[in-house]
């Protein structure tokens, strides 16, 4: 996710997930904002979690490209050339 011009930081995880409890908890839904590390290798991992179990990001899938204009229709039985 890329960050506004104005923005100087990064938005990762944690931003992402503090953002949704956030929005949850202004909605009136109970959510558990969970920060989770571990030593070795070292990482981090921030999530969310409701009564429902994990929320997990979705990312939106590309559009799909317009059909082209320039398309012919199909020839079935009723759009067949009479012969002769």
């Amino acid at each position: 996710m890329n960050p506004p011009a104005w923005y100087r930081g990064r938005i990762a995880c944690m931003e992402i997930s503090l953002a949704t409890a956030l929005a949850l908890a202004l909605c009136g839904r109970r959510a558990h904002w969970v920060l989770g590390a571990r030593q070795l290798p070292t990482e981090a991992h921030a999530w969310v979690w409701t009564e429902n179990g994990r929320i997990r990001a979705v990312r939106p899938r590309p559009p799909r490209p317009p059909p082209p204009l320039d398309r012919r229709p199909r020839r079935t039985s009723r759009t067949a050339r009479p012969k002769g």
